[in-house]
Order: structure tokens, then C-alpha cells, then sequence
């Protein structure tokens, strides 16, 4: 037998490394979205009470929640049993504006008056009050989590008599909800997605100084809010896949590495950003000029044509996804669509 030289032992074991390196970091292309969706839409009708729902969360298309703020305590929380949407009528000391949950017995609520409230599967209650020294209020304002114990809450806490606000995050580590310690950042901070990759927060906010709104864009990595992105105008944050997207009005950028890349520009078209949900960057939906849009990995195409309705945020799933709606006359609405 031919002896085998060393020279060749290691050619070949080169050529093998560098075979599992190229399979390993080959990147795998999500599946294009399918649109063969029918629709219909509900109204949600909280009586004689003003009411804009501002978020939905659901564990399952038979167990969604959908929250916000009405002028009457009784009408801000609705739930979805896969039949219909209603609320229970209990008048609670709450203002919710984002919603959250880790199981069907385990969600969260965040509020704009110091609380945050949990529904055990049964009932509501104030889980705690949370209070800043030198300000009156706090507003839980966006919700995301990994699991039940490792969930966070973003908004901002405000001085009544100076106006003065700032920046604030609050991280629950399974046991109890914590301030994190934010360097003094005078912006009300409004959307968070957590990267799957790494825990680092994406958040969206804004600051009105001068008679101007700005829209802005941040990471915070447990020490640092670095702002990435700032426009006068409107911006949000959202999770596709285990991907994390921004839309800043017209752009679409993804979050890469404590950087955003510019992924969609859709300036003139008529796509005015809001990712509303998604299963993955080929498997989305998108607010439009023309009504819903969606995005399959190759063109946009608006497939819910109601242009009378604002599209706020939806929560999906495999074959379903329910979308909230608020109307110009002030009506909110639910736009469910069913994979045919």
C-alpha cells in the first residue's frame, strides 16, 4: 500500500474543515409568505365609551388580548375565545397600553398610571406600583419577552408640574419587576423588541421639544442607550422570526449588531412603514396608502383594501393572524384573516 504523506493528511483535512465551515454558516432563506387569505373584520364596540386599542398579544388564535385606552376602566381590556371579543365590564384602576404574556396563564399588562398588572388565567390584578423619586408619573408603554422570567417593559417617567420626563426600562427576572439603571435620556420610550441573538433591546421612542415631534431609534445593551436612528416623523420596531426590523416612515432597516442596515425603501410608493406583524422578512404585513400590504420575499401586495382603517399592530400564527384597526370616525376594529 502507497503510504499517505503528511502533506496530504493535512490538504484533506482543510478541504473538510472548510466544507463544514461553508454548510454551517450558509445562511437558510425564510419561505415565501402565502396570500390566499379570507378575511373579516369586528368591531369592537365598547358602548357609549371612547376607546383606541393600542396592542394585541395571544397565545393561540382561540386566546387573544387586546388593550387600551377608553374613557371608562370597564372597556379597556377584550378578550378573543376564538368566537367572539368581549370584555368582562370590571372597572379597574388601570390604563393599559401594552400587553405581553409568556402562556395563557401568564400575561402581563402595562399601564401609564405607575402599575403593572398580571392575569393569572382567572382573574386581573395590580401586580406592583412603581414610583421614580422627583416624578409623578410612569407609562409602561411597550412589552417583550424571552420567557417568564426574563420579560421587559419600556416607557418613561414624567414630572406633572415641570413636564420634565425621561427615559425608563424595567426588566422582570421571574420574581419581581425592576427598574434598570437608564442613563437620564429625555425621551418617552414606546416599542421594544429583545434580539433572540443576543437580549439586546431595540426600542423605539419620541421626544417633543419646540413644538416638534421627533421619532427615534435605540439599542440598550443592559449599560448603554445609544440612539441609532432620529427623524421627525413616525418609526416602530418588530420581531420576524428571530430577526429584528425598525421602520423609520418610508425605510425599513434591519438591526444588525448594534447598527441598522437599510433592508426596504419604499419612499413615494405608498408604504409608509409600520411593520404590523410577521412570521418571518418574506412573511409579513404592512400598512399602506392602498390598505394592507404583504410582503412575500419578492414584491408587495396589498391584499386587505379597507383605506378608511389605520393599522396599529396584529399578532399571528401558523394559518391565522388578527390585526387591530383604528377608524377615522373613532371606531377600532379587528381584521382577522384565515389561510384558505
Amino acid at each position: 500500500m502507497k503510504p499517505v504523506s503528511l502533506l496530504t493528511i493535512l490538504f484533506t483535512a482543510i478541504l473538510i474543515t472548510l466544507s463544514c465551515k461553508s454548510e454551517i454558516t450558509k445562511p437558510e432563506e425564510p419561505s415565501a409568505g402565502r396570500r390566499d387569505y379570507v378575511w373579516d373584520f369586528t368591531e369592537i364596540k365598547p358602548g357609549n365609551e371612547a376607546l383606541q386599542l393600542t396592542d394585541i398579544w395571544g397565545s393561540s388564535p382561540q386566546n387573544i388580548w387586546a388593550v387600551g385606552s377608553s374613557s371608562y376602566s370597564a372597556t379597556q381590556i377584550w378578550h378573543f375565545n376564538g368566537n367572539q371579543w368581549r370584555c368582562d365590564s370590571i372597572p379597574r384602576y388601570v390604563q393599559p397600553s401594552a400587553i405581553w404574556g409568556s402562556s395563557p396563564n401568564e400575561v402581563w399588562l402595562g399601564n401609564v398610571n405607575n402599575t403593572i398588572w398580571k392575569y393569572n388565567g382567572t382573574a386581573w390584578s395590580k401586580f406592583g406600583e412603581y414610583n421614580v423619586t422627583g416624578f409623578d408619573a410612569a407609562w409602561f408603554v411597550g412589552m417583550d419577552g424571552k420567557s417568564k422570567s426574563d420579560i421587559y417593559a419600556v416607557g418613561s417617567v414624567q414630572n406633572n408640574s415641570t413636564l420634565n420626563y425621561k427615559a425608563m426600562i424595567a426588566h422582570y427576572n421571574g420574581v419581581n419587576w425592576l427598574l434598570e439603571d437608564v442613563p437620564t435620556t429625555k425621551v418617552g420610550l414606546a416599542q421594544v423588541q429583545q434580539d433572540p441573538k443576543t437580549g439586546i433591546l431595540v426600542i423605539s421612542g419620541t421626544t417633543f421639544e419646540n413644538k416638534i415631534f421627533t421619532a427615534r431609534l435605540y439599542y440598550w445593551d443592559g449599560k448603554e442607550l445609544k440612539e441609532l436612528l432620529a427623524e421627525q416623523g413616525w418609526s416602530s420596531v418588530t420581531k420576524l422570526g428571530d430577526e429584528v426590523f425598525v421602520t423609520m416612515n418610508e425605510r425599513i432597516y434591519k438591526y444588525e449588531n448594534k447598527k441598522l442596515v437599510l433592508w426596504k425603501n419604499n419612499t413615494g410608493t405608498g408604504i409608509y412603514g409600520n411593520i404590523i406583524c410577521g412570521r418571518s422578512r418574506n412573511d409579513f404585513f404592512i400598512g399602506s396608502s392602498s390598505g394592507i400590504m404583504h410582503y412575500n420575499g419578492t414584491d408587495f401586495v396589498t391584499v386587505y383594501d379597507k383605506t378608511d382603517l389605520q393599522a396599529i399592530m396584529g399578532v399571528i400564527f401558523d394559518k391565522e393572524v388578527f390585526m387591530i384597526h383604528y377608524s377615522r370616525d373613532g371606531r377600532n376594529y379587528v381584521v382577522h384573516g384565515k389561510l384558505d
